[in-house]
């Protein structure tokens, strides 16, 4: 089992354990009748205060009570694993181990027995009360174990023992690595999966994330070796500034030249270090272990002052500095503290922890502001102390993003403009000392009103939250040395609406750090950091290009001074592990308005696996290190960017190609980049063409227009399936309050479309006039002095294109501002003409692939089968490939039209080319083939201007490529250039071996032949007089059906018997199994659009009491009576008769028959049924409705053989009211 699972169980258990004990003392999840605090031999702090404080927060007790829960089960969880740790890196006797020398208890237990006797006889020899005796003897070195907190709680003996015994069920497993306790990170993994099914729960229900969610949504364990980067990197790097002769820098692995003195000395234990959302502590950790060697270093090199056995403590109380929202992960940072330190020192006593949650709840200041107004401040400064107290109320909810430091900045200048220069008196200044006193005797104060506060036991608690809010005040008050952090990621839009305001209101000037709150805490990152002090931070890469995050950059560089940055990607390996899709960028920053300095780039995310990023990275470093070359570092000033418009991080780029930014940009050469409209309702304005006419021979109407909305990868023409309801100059559209229709003077004009979200990259194709476009589908028109549609769709479907889009937004979302600012390079006149013709030549060819088949509008099957259907295929086949394989050439001459107006240098090519890998065309060509390709009629011309090699294969060569292209091509991710790319065949080869070879590609053999049937089953269906054919009600099977109408098309038995073997199993079975379901498949054209089926398989149920397929273009009201009275009745009929038949055969055969005979009659019944409450719901398909609302009705009542809508989708065309 693995540890998640393990963790899991014991998660689950220990739940169980806090309700019971909570259900004991009277809190249930149905309410809370608290009575006392022991019952019965469990043990539980004051509860009676901790359901007050949340439920001051929380509208509903089930919430609060769920919180309850949630608090108790993790500090006993955190406890009881804890001690574990403790244990196994031989602190303390095993405490939890238990041993069969032992009697089955651990040894703590055994031998704290032998002086408590009178607990033999208790339920597990005392058990619980051992556990409380030794969480009272750890309270005194650590304090997550103080048993007079409110968390405090012993379960019954017997829970406490299942706890026990899951812990150590770890130990026994042999999936789980030997010592696991022992490993450095390993409370902050098991963290990590306790939050696990928590975070699974919150992303499946959808919620926004509030301020009380965001350490279950965000929580992501960094992994050590990334921390080890980014501390040596920051910290590390101060020392050596400092000391730049140190040997530090022969046992970490610091990047940068330390020849000389570039710091001012400062003493070590005056060196702070925040991590601001510390979670379990990964970053204190690794720092401590660093803070250790630094003293070392003192001690034995610079003759420092510090007492070596002191030195885990000061690091402790002096050095680290950390804030979390969630008091659990605070109670982890401590322990493994506690732990460092008292590995190197046993004896060590810290006295206090600069680590703090910010999850107290605070008493209203009118209940203690007198405390502080009477007796310990002067009334001049109660206002300022009031609105600090506000803020704090709200550190549970914002944590380290509140700037309360920004109070006592904004009083003393203040104070300042009231001094002035000249208008010193006697009383400005008096009030400018008082200030001071006030500032500097701040915290002293606030202690001492709370001492006096909490005289009263009942106080107790809030006293404790307000104490607890005294740490987190002068943390979150003070500026830093270095500042480490792996913040949340959250996107604003996922944002609840307090946090999201919060947000707004602070981050959005001067720098608008809104986008994601991670973005929030760069900014948060720089304030907490001193003039000169480093940044180090871990998060997703989108800040780098997006034009949303701009002002983020322009902080990092006008603020900051990048050192190192790693562009590292998604690794699921080695990173954050397989559940986690995260683009990860790591760096380090020194605050400083001096940005002269150069950033080391590490380009780790670019053309490799996963599994050998890890190592490639830790080569890397060590080059950077050792002053080595390495092709994944790029040494570069980041002020350049500045040059660019929105200050893209365009770290690959060379100075050449960067200095193209100088260039007008497409939208300063006048063309127009326009986002599309968004109905808010595509249900109800949107449809597929085939869902309202059965033809596409005139697809604009007076109501529905072609509506260009994105889609899969495709260049130059297609996509052309969905259309919009533009009645009337879309009057209802335009009177739906929820749409937003961008750019109308574009509606109806042609231009160029694109798919901006995709892994595969940005593609762009013709958006025909007389056509509406989507967000999705947002396009591009010509408006300036260049209007070339062709040498535009040309140049933006280009490698180079496709490369800066990517520079500027590596994400697969392009947004519309990315191809704004691409630069744009005006040809020559006779380039123009060139690369003109070669877009046309392609568009034309893309077009003459798209008509052959049914979802583009084809009226007939393509394939010519004359003699064998495998001909037939191969000649179809064949014919398709040489088209794609032409445009792949032409679209090689563009790129190559295109690179020469860019002035682009064999260095800028072979980066693109690296980063994208070869141009299929120039893949080297097999001899035979382009002999035979020299030969076709219309490529002579072509082969004149190719620039390819030639090459011969041997026999093992040719038949590996044989196998590839029969078994692989048009595979899913592997149609013609991927697959070409992936193999390094060059497309004309493919072509060849089909062509000459009569190598068959199998599965788009198998596509071919299913959209025959497609085509067989719409014919048969239309030519019916009321659009259905009962599958299994008439003595004519489907298989006849089939037989006839393929005898008409003159395809004869034995051809469709080959058919049939390219199906891969009868005919009858396919149709009725299998078809209905493929057919959803195929027409599901749009990933966030429904299956739009135009045939239909209805369904009485498994038995197949009745079966029929029906048309959606003769579904109408009327059709359910038809169904009842003639296809219904007829099947019903033979059923019955077919019963007479066997009534007096006992056989066991006969027996089962009339069996399912009974069954299926019943099931009819039922289907019946279901018609009839259909039609008295008034259920009135109507053509224009589309697929989604007409079948809507009939899947909620399983009247289907499969369903075609998802849960939200049925849903939400059952509440239609258009």
């Amino acid at each position: 089992m693995k540890l998640e699972d393990h963790v899991e169980k014991i998660r689950i258990k220990v739940e169980e354990a806090v309700k019971n004990t909570l259900d004991r003392c009277g809190i249930t999840m149905n309410g809370n009748t608290y009575t006392q605090q022991k019952v019965n031999g469990i043990s539980i702090g004051n509860v009676e205060q901790l359901v007050q404080s949340i439920q001051s927060e929380k509208s509903e007790w089930i919430d609060c009570f769920d919180e309850i829960v949630d608090d108790y089960a993790f500090t006993l969880f955190n406890r009881l694993v804890c001690m574990k740790v403790l244990e196994a890196h031989g602190l303390y006797p095993e405490m939890i181990t238990q041993r069969q020398k032992h009697s089955g208890k651990s040894y703590a237990h055994y031998m704290w027995l032998e002086n408590n006797q009178q607990y033999r006889d208790d339920a597990f020899e005392g058990l619980g009360e051992f556990i409380n005796y030794q969480f009272e003897q750890l309270s005194l070195e650590c304090d997550i174990f103080n048993t007079t907190i409110p968390l405090h709680m012993i379960p019954t003996a017997t829970f406490i023992k299942e706890i026990i015994d899951l812990i150590n069920a770890i130990d026994e497993d042999d999936q789980i690595e030997e010592e696991v306790w022992k490993q450095g990170d390993i409370l902050s993994q098991i963290y990590e999966i306790y939050n696990n099914s928590k975070k699974a729960a919150l992303k499946a229900s959808g919620d926004k994330v509030e301020y009380d969610k965001v350490h279950v949504q965000s929580q992501i364990y960094t992994p050590e070796w990334v921390v080890k980067f980014l501390v040596d990197n920051s910290l590390g790097k101060l020392y050596l500034e400092m000391y730049p002769d140190s040997e530090i820098k022969d046992t970490h692995k610091i990047i940068g030249d330390f020849s000389e003195n570039t710091r001012e000395i400062k003493q070590l234990d005056e060196v702070k270090v925040i991590d601001p959302c510390v979670g379990s502590g990964n970053f204190l950790l690794y720092c401590f272990d660093l803070f250790y060697d630094l003293y070392m270093d003192q001690i034995e090199n610079y003759g420092a002052d510090y007492n070596s056995r002191e030195v885990p403590q000061i690091i402790i109380e002096k050095n680290l500095h950390g804030i979390d929202l969630d008091e659990r992960a605070v109670q982890l940072t401590k322990v493994g503290l506690f732990i460092k330190a008292k590995t190197k020192r046993n004896s060590v006593k810290i006295n206090h922890y600069n680590v703090v949650s910010a999850s107290f709840r605070l008493p209203d200041y009118k209940e203690i502001g007198n405390l502080f107004d009477a007796q310990f401040f002067s009334k001049d400064f109660s206002d300022l102390l009031q609105d600090v107290w506000k803020d704090l109320q709200q550190a549970h909810k914002f944590g380290s993003l509140l700037r309360i430091d920004e109070k006592f900045e904004d009083k003393k200048k203040e104070l300042k403009e009231e001094l002035g220069d000249a208008q010193l008196s006697l009383f400005t200044y008096e009030k400018a000392v008082e200030f001071d006193l006030f500032a500097n005797n701040f915290y002293e104060k606030l202690g001492e009103a709370i001492n006096t506060y909490a005289i009263d036991d009942k106080k107790k608690f809030m006293a404790q939250a307000t104490s607890e809010a005294m740490t987190f005040l002068k943390i979150v008050t003070e500026t830093y040395d270095v500042v480490a952090s792996n913040p949340p990621y959250t996107d604003s839009a996922a944002l609840g609406s307090e946090m999201h305001n919060f947000v707004e209101k602070n981050y959005k000037s001067p720098y608008n750090c809104t986008t994601n709150l991670y973005a929030c805490f760069i900014r948060r990152n720089m304030l907490f950091a001193n003039p000169n002090g480093f940044i180090a931070m871990i998060h997703p890469h989108t800040f780098m290009n997006i034009d949303t995050y701009k002002d983020v950059r322009a902080l990092l560089l006008s603020e900051g001074d990048i050192s190192c940055l790693v562009d590292y990607g998604l690794d699921r390996v080695n990173l954050f592990g397989p559940g986690i899709l995260l683009d990860a960028v790591w760096h380090v920053t020194k605050k400083t308005t001096d940005n002269s300095g150069n950033t080391y780039y590490f380009n780790i995310t670019e053309n490799q696996q996963e599994k050998y990023k890890k190592g490639s990275f830790e080569e890397a470093v060590n080059n950077a290190v050792q002053g080595v070359n390495n092709k994944r570092i790029t040494i570069i000033n980041p002020q350049d960017f500045k040059e660019i418009d929105g200050m893209p991080f365009m770290f690959n780029l060379s100075d050449g190609l960067r200095r193209k930014f100088e260039e007008k940009s497409v939208e300063e050469i006048g063309i127009k980049v326009a986002q599309g409209m968004a109905t808010a309702s595509n249900e109800r304005f949107v449809r597929l063409w085939w869902e309202v006419t059965p033809a596409f021979e005139n697809p604009i109407r007076s109501k529905w227009f072609r509506y260009s909305k994105g889609g899969p990868y495709c260049k130059w023409y297609g996509n052309n399936w969905a259309v919009l309801n533009w009645e009337n100059d879309g009057a209802e559209l335009r009177a739906f309050k929820k749409a937003v229709l961008r750019n109308q003077d574009y509606y109806l004009k042609k231009g160029i479309t694109y798919t901006g979200s995709g892994s595969k990259g940005t593609t762009f194709r013709i958006h025909s006039e007389n056509s509406l476009f989507d967000v999705g589908g947002s396009c591009v028109f010509p408006t300036g002095a260049f209007g070339n549609l062709e040498y535009i769709i040309a140049f933006m479907n280009s490698r180079l294109a496709f490369y800066l889009i990517d520079c500027l937004n590596p994400t697969v979302n392009t947004q519309v501002g990315d191809l704004k600012r691409v630069p744009f390079v005006k040809p020559s006149k006779e380039i123009e003409s060139k690369v003109s013709d070669l877009a046309t030549k392609c568009i034309e060819l893309k077009k003459k692939i798209d008509s052959n088949y049914i979802l583009n509008g084809s009226i007939s099957s393509p394939l010519a089968i004359e003699s064998t259907v495998t001909k037939a295929l191969l000649q179809f086949i064949a014919n398709e490939i040489l088209s794609q394989t032409n445009i792949l050439i032409y679209e090689q001459f563009i790129d190559q039209e295109i690179n020469d107006i860019y002035d682009l240098s064999e260095s800028d090519i072979a980066r693109m080319t690296e980063k994208m890998g070869v141009c299929a065309a120039s893949i080297p060509v097999y001899a035979s083939a382009w002999e035979a390709y020299c030969e076709e009629e219309n490529c002579v011309e072509l082969c004149e201007k190719i620039n390819t090699a030639i090459v011969d294969y041997d026999d093992e060569q040719i038949a590996e490529i044989k196998e590839k292209i029969r078994n692989a091509l048009f595979s899913k991710t592997n149609e013609l250039e991927d697959f070409c790319k992936n193999n390094q065949i060059n497309p004309i080869t493919v072509w060849y071996f089909i062509a000459h070879e009569e190598v068959l590609p199998m599965v788009k053999a198998r596509d071919l032949i299913f959209e025959w049937f497609v085509y067989a089953m719409r014919d048969i269906i239309a030519n019916t007089d009321d659009g259905i054919i009962g599958i299994n009600n008439t003595d004519t099977s489907i298989t006849q059906l089939l037989e006839e109408y393929a005898d008409n098309m003159g395809i004869n038995s034995a051809q469709l018997l080959q058919m049939e073997e390219y199906l891969g199993r009868k005919i009858r079975d396919f149709m009725e199994k299998d078809f209905f379901i493929e057919l959803m498949n195929y027409t599901n054209v749009f990933m966030y659009l429904p299956k739009t089926p135009f045939i239909w398989h209805l369904s009485s149920g498994t038995d197949r009491g009745f079966e029929a397929m029906i048309s959606i273009y003769k579904w109408n009201s009327d059709s359910l009576y038809k169904l009842k009275s003639n296809f219904i009745y007829k099947r019903r009929e033979k059923l019955e008769y077919r019963k007479t038949q066997i009534a007096g055969n006992d056989t066991a055969q006969a027996l089962e028959e009339k069996e399912l005979i009974d069954r299926q009659l019943a099931e009819i019944d039922d289907f019946v049924g279901k018609i009839d409450e259909l039609i008295a719901s008034g259920y009135n398909p109507t053509l224009d409705d589309g697929v989604g609302k007409n079948i809507a009705p009939l899947q909620e009542r399983k009247m289907l053989k499969a369903d075609v809508l998802n849960a939200n989708q049925l849903k939400k065309y059952l509440k239609a009211e258009w």
